[in-house]
């Protein structure tokens, strides 16, 4: 082989590895990007749940055509800087606590600063709520998603 072969092959080698290496930079920085925004979308939700939401009704009551019924409320306030979409998951716990069933809450496009009081319900029949004394409900929290409004959803 020549040596003027020889080096155009070498040229060729040194540039491909530096083009595969500025590419592994590129894909390992855009990976590190998306760790640091998944662990900040993971704090935000946390903050959240922690200062954002707040159950503030939770009782079973006795209709008198339809028999036990859930009532549950509640209030969603974005205390972040941008407006927000929430979505509050939740049980229904019997008194004994067993797991009745899921709930859910959501709210979209929520100022900073303003509140939101939801209806923090499930579907649950009056037999499924025959293990719940009247008057009284355990409801909890189980996770708490916050996500910023974006401006293409207008």
């Amino acid at each position: 082989m020549k040596k003027s072969t020889k080096i155009v092959l070498g040229s060729i080698a040194g540039g491909c590895v530096l083009l595969f290496g500025g590419c592994t930079l590129m894909v390992g920085a855009a990976v590190n990007e998306v760790d640091k925004s998944i662990k900040a979308d993971e704090a935000d939700d946390k903050r959240a749940a922690d200062q954002d939401v707040k159950i503030t009704k939770c009782e079973v009551t006795e209709e008198e055509f339809l028999g036990k019924d859930l009532s549950a409320r509640v209030e969603i306030t974005n205390n972040g800087e941008k407006r927000a979409n929430y979505l509050v998951e939740g049980e229904l716990l019997s008194s004994d606590g067993n797991k009745i069933g899921e709930l859910l809450a959501s709210v979209e496009n929520l100022a900073p600063g303003k509140s939101s009081s939801q209806n923090f319900g499930g579907l649950f029949t009056s037999e499924d709520l025959k293990g719940v004394e009247i008057g009284k409900a355990d409801c909890s929290m189980v996770n708490v998603s916050r996500d910023e409004w974006l401006a293409a959803n207008d």
